[in-house]
C-alpha cells in the first residue's frame, strides 16, 4: 500500500507546483501597435552644362606647329619670323638664298617645259593620225566596194583578170595602211609614259591611265593589227605598274566598248549606208551585239573613271584592266 502511495504523492506535488507557478507569473505589458517612418532629406535640382575638371600632367603642344623641310639645299638667306610669332596665310617662314635656289628651279623649270614639248607634240602626232586613220579607212572601205564591183564583173565576164588583181591588191595596201596607222596610234601611251617617267620617278608619285579598248580583252576577226595593239598596250600597263610600284607611279588601263564620240558616230553612219539598216540597228545588231546594255558609252563616264584613278585615292590600284563594256565580257 505503502509504494502504491509514493507515486501518487509525486504526481500530485508536480501539479501543485505547475498551478502555483501558473498563478504566479507575470501578466505580459501590453504594447499598442505603431505606424513605422523614416527620414526623408531632399535635394533641387536644375538642369545646366558641367564639365568635369581633371588635373592634366605633360606638355602641351598647339596643333599650328609644323616642320618644315625645304625640298632642296640652300643657305638660308633671311628669317623674317621668330618662334611663337602668330603669321598669316603666305608670309614666308624662311627665305632661301637666291644664289643656290635659282639654277635648282631653273633647271626644273627647262624640265617641265621639255616635257610640255613632247607631251604637246605628241598629242598633235596623235592627232593627225586619227584623222589619217578616218580617212584611210574610208579608203578601205572604198576599196573593199571596188572590189566587190570588179569581182561582179568578172563573174560576167566583163572585166579582166588583171583587173581583178589590181582591186585586189589595192584593197591589201588599204588594209595594211590602216594598220600601220592604227599602230602608230597604238604606241601614243607608251611615248608619253616615256616622256614623263622621269619626273614621276624623281617626285616619287605619279598616275598612269592608259586607254586600251574591250579589244585589248576579246578579238573580233578583221582588227589584227588593232587587237595585237591593244593586248600590247595591257603587258606595257602591268610592266609599268611593276616598274613603277616602288617609285609610287601607279599604272592602270581602262578598255571601254564603243564610246559616244565623233569617229564612233562616223563609223555608225557609214555602216547604216552600207548595210541599208537605221543607225540603232547598226549599234544594237552590229556594234553592241555581245553587249548586255545597248547603248554608247558616254564620254563622261570614262572620264569619272580616270579621275578616280588618277587621284590620291586609288593609290593602292595598279596593274589592273578596268572594263567598262556595258556586259560585253560578262559572257
Amino acid at each position: 500500500m505503502r509504494r502504491l502511495l509514493i507515486p501518487v504523492l509525486f504526481l500530485a506535488l508536480g501539479a501543485g507546483a505547475f498551478l502555483g507557478l501558473r498563478a504566479t507569473r507575470p501578466e505580459p505589458a501590453e504594447v499598442a501597435p505603431q505606424e513605422r517612418s523614416w527620414r526623408v532629406e531632399t535635394l533641387s535640382v536644375a538642369l545646366s552644362s558641367h564639365a568635369p575638371l581633371l588635373p592634366l600632367y605633360g606638355e602641351i603642344v598647339a596643333p599650328e606647329a609644323v616642320t618644315f623641310t625645304a625640298p632642296l639645299p640652300a643657305r638660308i638667306a633671311e628669317r623674317p619670323v621668330r618662334d611663337g610669332q602668330r603669321v598669316a596665310e603666305g608670309e614666308p617662314l624662311v627665305v632661301l638664298d637666291e644664289a643656290d635656289v635659282a639654277p635648282v628651279v631653273a633647271r626644273a623649270e627647262a624640265r617641265v617645259a621639255d616635257l610640255a614639248a613632247q607631251i604637246e607634240a605628241e598629242r598633235v602626232r596623235q592627232q593627225s593620225d586619227r584623222t589619217a586613220l578616218a580617212r584611210e579607212r574610208e579608203l578601205l572601205d572604198n576599196a573593199g566596194r571596188r572590189l566587190a564591183r570588179v569581182r561582179s564583173l568578172s563573174d560576167r565576164n566583163l572585166a579582166s583578170a588583171s583587173s581583178l588583181d589590181d582591186a585586189r591588191d589595192a584593197l591589201a595596201q588599204a588594209r595594211v595602211t590602216v594598220d600601220a596607222r592604227e599602230g602608230a596610234l597604238a604606241g601614243h601611251p607608251a611615248r608619253l609614259a616615256q616622256a614623263a617617267w622621269p619626273s614621276m620617278r624623281e617626285n616619287g608619285w605619279g598616275r598612269i591611265v592608259n586607254v586600251a579598248s574591250i579589244h585589248a580583252q576579246v578579238a573580233s576577226p578583221g582588227k589584227a593589227a588593232y587587237i595585237s595593239a591593244k593586248h600590247g598596250l595591257i603587258g606595257l600597263t602591268k610592266t609599268a605598274a611593276l616598274e613603277g610600284g616602288p617609285q609610287g607611279i601607279t599604272a592602270n588601263a581602262l578598255c571601254p566598248a564603243y564610246v559616244k564620240t565623233p569617229l564612233v558616230e562616223n563609223q555608225i553612219a557609214d555602216q547604216a549606208r552600207l548595210n541599208q539598216m537605221d543607225e540603232q540597228e547598226v549599234v544594237e545588231q552590229i556594234m553592241l551585239k555581245n553587249a548586255a546594255v545597248k547603248r554608247l558609252i558616254d564620254p563622261g563616264e570614262v572620264a569619272s573613271l580616270v579621275g578616280y584613278l588618277a587621284s590620291d585615292a586609288a593609290g593602292a590600284v595598279t596593274g589592273a584592266s578596268w572594263n567598262i563594256d556595258l556586259g560585253w565580257t560578262a559572257q
